[in-house]
């Protein structure tokens, strides 16, 4: 089954009071009759890690995510994806820990395979557009750390 438009032979109801109905498509909040937008997973290795893989390594480690990524984009449960993503680290000789590992897999899930790699400040896979130097983020409001009206941290 598709997930497009619900049809059936009742009306739709309003949701109850106070709920808050979606009115523009590019809505974070899921919905009986459409899906959660999906979003990349923006994979920013750290620098330390990446300087101990070396060169070596740090093309196997990408390779696993890459794999990994593929795996979950087929629509693999998450639960395969952790086992897959251990498996293929352990294959690899790469150790990162069960808690950053099962995250990393969660990461990969809920972006359902799509990936973006940088290390040290530079995308080594995905939208180059992520690139440290060039990537202008959207903020707004409070979001931004030069506004003035985000409340200050004691």
């Amino acid at each position: 089954m598709s997930s497009g438009s619900h049809q059936s032979g009742h009306a739709q109801q309003p949701p109850p009071s106070g709920d808050r109905v979606p009115k523009d498509e590019d809505t974070r909040v899921a919905t009986f009759d459409r899906e959660e937008p999906s979003r990349a997973a923006n994979l920013s290795l750290n620098d330390r890690f990446v300087d101990e893989l070396g060169d070596s390594g740090l093309q196997a480690y990408v390779e696993v995510l890459v794999d990994t990524a593929r795996l979950a984009a087929s629509g693999a449960t998450p639960s395969q994806v952790r086992s897959a993503l251990e498996q293929s680290l352990t294959k690899a000789s790469i150790d990162v820990s069960p808690i950053e590992r099962d995250k990393l897999a969660d990461e990969i899930v809920v972006a359902q395979g799509r990936v973006h790699i940088s290390a040290h400040g530079r995308v080594i896979y995905g939208d180059s557009g992520f690139d440290a130097s060039t990537h202008e983020p959207t903020v707004r409001g409070v979001e931004d750390p030069e506004d003035p009206d985000r409340p200050a941290l004691t």
